[in-house]
């Protein structure tokens, strides 16, 4: 069965390098935040919009759990606010799967884990986005943004992510796919919603693979900047 087949047809699907490496580089990133963040704040969530199943087949956890275990295994721990970490899946049998998971894990007061029934980052943003700040504009905020498909995290869904002060965003950005697709026919209906606009068609007169996956980073991030959140 090939990559993308897998991801389609099963609930749970075995993990590859990119998959760790991503990991890792949450991991760090959540060991810095959850140290700043939650021993300066008495409360802060975590939201995982695309959260998956919560594990691999070959044995590594997914995206939540990572979260979880990052936290209660933090060095500060005992010195932290709560963390409010907000799950949604698209497919109820990963929703199920998910739940699974989460009860092999010992709880904790200070965790509170909300699994959304399933359903879109589309369709639910903005209410996720409520629950994130439990009424306070104030409350930090960890979007974390790990879609399969471009369509599913246009800019536009992005931008909302970061309407409160202290709201970050951590997203996978395909370079892979922007670069092997930016110039097919009608890919451009995919690009401009993705970026907020067609700023991206200035990277794709580079023709060297690395060369044009850091010029759509650029663009970007870039674009972020001039749009009062980078």
């Amino acid at each position: 069965m090939r990559r993308v087949e897998e991801l389609r047809e099963r609930t749970v699907w075995k993990s590859d390098p990119h998959t760790q490496v991503k990991h890792l580089v949450y991991r760090h990133y959540l060991q810095c935040w959850m140290g700043k963040i939650l021993q300066k704040f008495p409360e802060a969530t975590i939201v995982d919009a695309f959260a998956g199943p919560g594990v691999y087949t070959d044995g590594p956890p997914g995206s939540p759990i990572v979260v979880s275990k990052t936290f209660l295994e933090h060095t500060a721990y005992r010195r932290f606010g709560r963390l409010n970490l907000i799950c949604l899946e698209e497919r109820p049998d990963r929703v199920e799967e998910l739940k699974r998971q989460f009860a092999k894990l010992a709880p904790s007061p200070q965790l509170k884990v909300s699994i959304q029934p399933p359903g879109t980052f589309a369709e639910r943003q903005a209410q996720l986005s409520a629950l994130a700040h439990r009424g306070r504009a104030e409350t930090p905020v960890l979007w974390l943004i790990d879609p399969f498909r471009l369509k599913s995290a246009p800019f536009s869904l992005i931008r909302q992510c970061l309407a409160g002060p202290r709201d970050e965003v951590l997203l996978t950005l395909f370079t892979n796919e922007l670069h092997r697709f930016c110039q097919r026919e009608g890919f451009d209906k995919t690009m401009t919603p993705y970026f907020g606009g067609e700023h991206w068609q200035a990277a794709t007169p580079e023709r060297r693979a690395g060369a044009r996956k850091e010029a759509f980073a650029t663009a970007y991030h870039g674009f972020g900047d001039q749009s009062g959140r980078g």
